[in-house]
């Protein structure tokens, strides 16, 4: 398997249900716990990445809301990418007490963070910190050092390490985005 962020993840979830199928992955720029980097980091709610991703997925959820009506689509898309533009000059002022409230103005599911705060053990379906030495396969990791998960990649190769597991990492001058 192989692919970047959360399907860089889902590699690890596979690698962890052991498939006999499954020879290898190669998890690129991806997190080990979702608690540094993809819903928090050091505590506070990471709505860098957690607010733009559950918009961006929420255009799905629009599409198929409204596939049978077309000014519906229209108006909610446009009010969805006027969310995600205004995200930098006020959206992000809008701190969440509860729902943030794009999610709740365009009635869209958010992706994660605002789950795991009401139930931190859910976080447990997608944190691979702590269960590298489950993972009986070779990695090939694939960091940049200017990405949000840098720190995620740097713990998952040196936890396989540390394990005694195959593991090769690869770490250049990327971002998350490119």
């Amino acid at each position: 398997m192989c692919g970047g962020s959360y399907f860089g993840n889902t590699q690890w979830m596979a690698a962890l249900s052991k498939p006999p199928e499954l020879k290898a992955i190669a998890p690129l720029i991806t997190w080990s716990d979702p608690d540094d980097g993809l819903w928090t980091r050091g505590g506070a709610i990471e709505l860098g990445i957690t607010v733009p991703w559950s918009l961006m997925q929420g255009a799905d959820t629009l599409m198929r809301r409204h596939r049978t009506d077309l000014d519906g689509l229209v108006s909610g898309i446009t009010g969805l990418v006027q969310d995600l533009d205004g995200l930098a000059s006020g959206g992000y002022a809008e701190l969440p007490a509860g729902h943030f409230p794009a999610f709740a103005r365009h009635d869209l599911p958010e992706l994660g963070y605002e789950g795991s705060r009401r139930e931190p053990d859910g976080a447990a379906s997608c944190r691979v910190a702590g269960r590298h030495d489950e993972v009986d396969l070779p990695t090939f990791q694939l960091g940049g050092w200017y990405d949000i998960f840098r720190q995620g990649a740097l713990d998952n190769f040196t936890a396989m390490r540390r394990a005694g597991r195959s593991a090769t990492l690869v770490m250049g001058p990327w971002t998350h985005t490119n």
